[in-house]
């Protein structure tokens, strides 16, 4: 691993200007470890410049924190400022030093923060050249494995490439959530004139349909099995059964059918989960279609998801060939796709997650999509 990592490392001379200034450093150190480090640190971040030049990335040495007289003394930093602002990456690039011979680097926790990464070189023994070994997008510990890194070529594509901005789904449990995600009851309010359609697919359509709720609830419990939650009367209020079912079904069609039961009773409910909704508005084609997502949590401490597609605007049916698509670190793991006949009036899936797990979801039509990224 490490002769690969070599193979496609990048040596850079250090010319006697360079070398001077680091002994110049060096010297308004106090001790001789401290002079040490400090050389070793600015040779360094010296190197990794000579390397951006050549890129054509713009730096900026003399605001970052090793340029710093202070900062150097009392701390360990080998950073670089990256100013590039055609880059989706830039700020504090640290440039640690790695010793000939050595398998390890090594990151202080001075440097753990407030870095857009990490990029080591190798310093040859008479310290007149440096070669970039690869880069690690982020660290959380001191002692780092040379075989570990990344090439350069990875570290081009992350200064390139976009952030991920990541829909913290858990955070919506606790009445947290990212702009554009509406609550459905808002929605339904706001297209009560505009889409009456999709206000009465989201809304309570059945609310004086006590009857038939009653009949949902014997359709997924029969009476007579022990699970079976026992049936309210006529008059009375079907929530406690539904939450029964909510807390002991291991079917996941059960569970999400008797918490849509639930979201035309009292969709605040606790026991109702969480649901949002965000309008896509006329990126797809110019069709406008809304990406509904509804939690819910078990009781093994799992999420279960329900993703929907909803039309929206004065369109009563979504666009054929309309796909809906759940990815799992760029890989598809699950799609549905609108029919042509007959049309839908929504699309959806369903899928388990567990705390951490991160997951994109996508809407898409011929060549237009839409991407949202979320992490439970």
């Amino acid at each position: 691993m490490i002769e690969s990592i070599l193979s496609q490392s990048l040596t850079i001379p250090l010319t006697q200007d360079e070398s001077k200034l680091a002994i110049q450093f060096a010297q308004q150190q106090p001790t001789k470890e401290k002079q040490k480090q400090v050389y070793l640190n600015t040779l360094a971040v010296l190197a990794v410049n000579r390397y951006l030049e050549m890129l054509e990335i713009s730096t900026d040495l003399q605001s970052s924190y090793s340029w710093n007289p202070i900062i150097r003394l009392c701390a360990d930093v080998a950073d670089l400022k990256v100013t590039d602002l055609n880059l989706k990456k830039f700020g504090h690039l640290e440039c640690r030093p790695v010793l000939a011979g050595q398998e390890f680097a090594w990151i202080p926790p001075d440097a753990w923060e407030e870095r857009i990464g990490y990029i080591f070189v190798r310093l040859d023994t008479e310290c007149h050249q440096g070669t970039l070994l690869g880069f690690l997008p982020t660290v959380s510990k001191e002692k780092i494995p040379i075989a570990c890194l990344q090439s350069l070529d990875e570290f081009l594509d992350f200064l390139y490439k976009p952030t991920l901005n990541f829909v913290c789904l858990s955070d919506w449990f606790d009445n947290i959530f990212t702009t554009g995600w509406e609550a459905i009851e808002e929605v339904i309010v706001n297209h009560q004139q505009a889409n009456p359609a999709l206000a009465f697919r989201l809304g309570r359509v059945r609310f004086d349909k006590m009857e038939w709720l009653r009949q949902q609830i014997k359709q997924l419990f029969p009476t007579g099995k022990p699970s079976s939650p026992i049936l309210p009367p006529r008059d009375r209020d079907p929530i406690p059964a539904l939450v029964q079912i909510l807390q002991a079904t291991q079917d996941e069609e059960t569970r999400w059918q008797a918490a849509e039961m639930l979201w035309e009773i009292e969709p605040t409910h606790p026991a109702a989960g969480v649901r949002r909704i965000i309008d896509l508005g006329m990126q797809l084609g110019g069709h406008r279609v809304a990406l509904m997502v509804a939690l819910l949590e078990k009781p093994d401490q799992k999420v279960a998801v329900l993703l929907r597609v909803y039309p929206m605007g004065n369109r009563d049916t979504l666009p054929p060939l309309l796909q809906l698509s759940v990815y799992e670190s760029d890989n598809p793991v699950a799609q549905v796709q609108a029919r042509s006949q007959p049309l839908d009036n929504y699309i959806q899936l369903k899928l388990i997650a567990e705390n951490g797990e991160k997951f994109s979801v996508k809407v898409a039509l011929e060549e237009t999509s839409f991407i949202e990224y979320f992490i439970i």
